[in-house]
């Protein structure tokens, strides 16, 4: 009977913990859009997976063919991350995120993500990105800017007191180019 109390006990610490571990991460969608074009698989690899660089949940995907590659990971909060992009898994065809200006120079260059909640995981004009290459979107109707969010769902965006400035410049209602299914913020200039 005594055996039976501590084995229950000692499964309940572990669910606690086990739940608590999962409470303690946010799903962060990271974007990639390649010059190099040759490969059959894109995947993310980092500190957060032990770099392994073929495991097939990091596979990264371009649903619309866009040529932008996408993937929506869970990241522990409170860590700062490192990763790179990786195809084929060949460490020869790794790169950096050009859209992320944190870089960790004394680690091969890997690009460092802090996951706080909530988080805005890019915000950049959707012309130009930082290799100077025009982007996936520029329109007519100017350079847009683009603002990706990640956040619990406990804590979501107060839209009524989102505030967007540009340029010096605050945006007229923001909340009316935000897209909450995919926790984004479009806006032409």
């Amino acid at each position: 009977m005594r055996n039976n109390f501590y084995f229950i006990f000692l499964l309940g610490i572990i669910l606690l913990t086990a739940s608590n571990i999962q409470s303690q991460t946010l799903p962060v969608t990271l974007h990639f859009k390649p010059d190099y074009t040759a490969f059959d698989t894109l995947r993310l690899s980092g500190t957060f997976n032990g770099w392994q660089n073929n495991l097939h949940e990091y596979n990264m995907t371009d649903t619309n063919g866009d040529g932008e590659y996408t993937i929506t990971i869970d990241l522990a909060i409170g860590v700062v991350h490192n990763y790179k992009f990786v195809m084929d898994a060949n460490w020869s065809l790794s790169y950096t995120d050009p859209d992320n200006p944190e870089i960790n120079i004394n680690d091969n260059n890997n690009s460092m993500l802090e996951v706080k909640d909530p988080m805005i995981t890019y915000l950049l004009p959707r012309g130009i990105n930082s290799k100077g290459n025009k982007f996936i979107d520029t329109t007519e109707a100017g350079l847009p800017i683009r603002a990706i969010f990640a956040f619990k769902p406990e804590n979501q965006l107060d839209l009524n007191t989102l505030t967007v400035t540009i340029n010096g410049v605050d945006l007229v209602n923001p909340q009316q180019y935000y897209a909450a299914q995919i926790r984004r913020i479009v806006r032409f200039s």
